[in-house]
């Protein structure tokens, strides 16, 4: 254990010094070094071995080699991920790649997207089918209508199995579990007729099903 739990500053480089003049100079085993500087045995080993290592008695992080993303780089990732949204992160890098040459750490890609307000969420699928034309032909022809004239159906249905719930909470890394009849058992249906003024009539079918 350390000497000094609380501690969060880092050692001083005169301390670490007397670490390895310690064990080079005064030929200390670790366990003699930790007690006469009042330090963790780990602290006094991973010194040393940093010494070692590269000759140095701090370790020096490693900097990042990658692209320093510029403002037009910036531009290019926000036109494709608001051009093409359904992409994921690798497919955002090939194409950054494709256009400038440069690559780009995903973290880094993260970044920009979240300081420009872009956040990972449901896709909502829109039909290749719908046409501006289209749909303004439709309102024409149904402006020539009154409201009254306009009779509109639906259908829905229910079972046993939908009351089952879809979401629930457990333990980070657990599945939350619920018992629950997997037999859909009797099916309702029913086909309404609704205008502007409210229910007109419905047709109501219950059958049930055999597994």
């Amino acid at each position: 254990m350390s000497a000094e739990p609380g501690r969060r500053a880092p050692y001083s480089s005169d301390l670490r010094w007397r670490i390895v003049w310690q064990r080079i100079g005064m030929e200390y085993s670790f366990r003699t070094i930790a007690e006469s500087l009042n330090i963790s045995l780990g602290t006094a080993f991973n010194v040393f071995k940093t010494f070692e290592a590269t000759g140095e008695i701090e370790f020096k992080r490693r900097k990042y080699l990658g692209i320093i993303v510029d403002s037009n780089t910036i531009l290019l990732i926000l036109a494709i991920v608001l051009e093409n949204p359904y992409l994921n992160l690798s497919e955002i890098l090939q194409k950054i790649y494709d256009c400038t040459g440069k690559k780009i750490c995903p973290s880094t890609l993260c970044c920009v997207m979240h300081k420009h307000g872009i956040t990972r969420k449901k896709i909502q699928h829109i039909a290749l089918q719908r046409s501006d034309e289209y749909r303004g032909a439709y309102i024409a022809e149904v402006s020539m209508y009154k409201t009254n004239m306009l009779v509109f159906a639906d259908e829905t249905g229910k079972d046993a199995r939908d009351c089952a719930r879809r979401f629930g909470y457990a333990l980070r890394g657990q599945t939350p579990q619920a018992p629950h009849s997997f037999n859909r058992g009797v099916r309702t249906s029913v086909i309404a007729a609704i205008s502007s003024t409210g229910l007109i009539g419905y047709e109501l079918h219950t059958g049930s099903v055999k597994w």
